[in-house]
């Protein structure tokens, strides 16, 4: 459970530090901060322990309720989240949206059947 609540916050920290850099960006003007902010190494720091949590905790949710809306939620947030890397501007930003909120709803899922809702 506490995997899921991890995965849920850092996967919600994505979607945030997404949906946030332009606008940091657009008020803040350039600088260091807004350069660290919008780097390819924040987005490297950002995708480690999102994908790490995914797949430590939601393979054995899956595996033990064969759930397959969680295992479609999952491998779509996964592949959303890796294929952003490789795009920039409006499309990383879908990418990245879509891929955050479904990593989320499957760790949404995973506490659920955990908790034995």
């Amino acid at each position: 459970m506490i995997r899921d609540k991890a995965g849920i916050f850092f996967s919600g920290l994505c979607l945030c530090h997404c949906l946030l850099t332009p606008v940091v960006l657009l008020l803040a003007g350039a600088g260091a901060l807004t350069n660290a902010f919008a780097s390819e190494t924040t987005h490297q720091l950002l995708l480690i322990p999102v994908m790490f949590l995914a797949l430590y905790s939601l393979p054995v949710a899956w595996y033990k309720s064969r759930n397959y809306r969680l295992l479609v939620l999952t491998l779509a947030g996964l592949a959303g989240l890796i294929s952003a890397r490789f795009f920039h501007g409006n499309l990383e930003v879908i990418l990245t949206t879509a891929g955050s909120l479904f990593l989320i709803a499957g760790h949404l899922i995973s506490f659920k059947q955990c908790r034995g809702d």
